[in-house]
């Protein structure tokens, strides 16, 4: 029988790959095939601006959403900071309205009005959150309204948000 070669180990570039080359243990030979690589290799980007994902309609429930975000936040940007406050109380979510009825009214809100739970879901607190929220609905909502259909992702979006508004509410009951 023929007597077994010892075995060296791989000796490919691929195989030792960025691992050897960032430990520093890539063979000399293997060096400059890593840097050229590294040259040549096109990274994703670091923040995405849109998915890979095939779709077969285009997303007018994700846009009239985004728009309806962007209107009602403009409008935010218009108004004074008394009437601001006015506006807040009445279409955001101020829990403490619904865990103190004496405070609701004192204030002139309606403890039993709950359409807050809903209209908070399209007011923001700010330039950044509004464009992290947008940004993250224009990245996977598309795919989301292709796969279930116009009217399935509308209640989706919905109900996310009067759930998140409901644990809101819970977990900040003085707020």
């Amino acid at each position: 029988s023929k007597p077994r070669a010892a075995y060296t180990g791989p000796r490919s570039c691929s195989v030792w790959g960025p691992a050897a080359s960032v430990l520093g243990l890539a063979r000399p030979a293997c060096r400059s095939q890593i840097r050229a690589s590294r040259r040549n290799r096109k990274s994703p980007p670091l923040f995405p601006l849109r998915d890979n994902v095939s779709r077969t309609h285009q997303p007018v429930v994700v846009w009239t959403i985004i728009a309806l975000n962007v209107v009602a936040f403009v409008y935010q940007l218009t108004l004074s900071p008394r009437e601001l406050q006015g506006f807040l109380y009445h279409y955001a979510l101020v829990p403490v309205r619904y865990f103190d009825p004496g405070w609701a009214w004192q204030v002139g809100l309606p403890p039993p009005d709950f359409t807050p739970f809903l209209t908070n879901t399209f007011l923001h607190g700010g330039f950044l959150h509004i464009i992290l929220n947008m940004w993250t609905l224009w990245i996977f909502g598309p795919a989301l309204e292709d796969r279930l259909g116009a009217v399935r992702f509308t209640i989706l979006y919905l109900l996310a948000g009067t759930a998140a508004s409901v644990t809101h509410a819970i977990f900040n009951a003085t707020s």
